[in-house]
C-alpha cells in the first residue's frame, strides 16, 4: 500500500513489470557493472553513487530512513516518508 498514486505506479513497474497502461516496462542497465532496474531514477542514483568520483565539496547529501532502505535528497520527502512508520493510521493508502 502507498499514499501516493505515483508510488503505486512505480510498484506496478518494479514488482509486476508493467506500466498502468498495460505496456511492459523496459530495463535500465548499467554499462559498468551488472546492476539493472526498471526505474530510471534508481539507475541515475546508482550511477551517481557507485560510479561517479566527487571532490568533497560536490558530494550529494542523502537523507536516509532509520527504519528501512528509503533514501532521498530532500528532507521534506524523508519527513513525508517517515509518516508511514510513525502514524500509519493517518494515511490514505492506494492498494495494488
Amino acid at each position: 500500500m502507498t499514499t501516493m498514486r505515483a508510488s503505486l505506479e512505480r510498484h506496478l513497474v518494479t514488482k509486476h513489470g508493467q506500466r498502468p497502461n498495460g505496456r511492459r516496462a523496459k530495463w535500465f542497465e548499467c554499462d559498468q557493472c551488472p546492476y539493472k532496474t526498471k526505474q530510471k531514477l534508481d539507475y541515475k542514483r546508482h550511477v551517481l553513487v557507485k560510479h561517479t568520483i566527487f571532490r568533497e565539496s560536490e558530494l550529494v547529501k542523502w537523507f536516509l530512513c532509520k527504519d528501512c532502505s528509503y533514501v532521498t535528497k530532500k528532507m521534506y520527502d524523508l519527513k513525508r516518508h517517515m509518516m508511514q512508520h510513525e502514524h500509519p493510521e493517518h494515511i490514505n493508502w492506494f492498494k495494488c
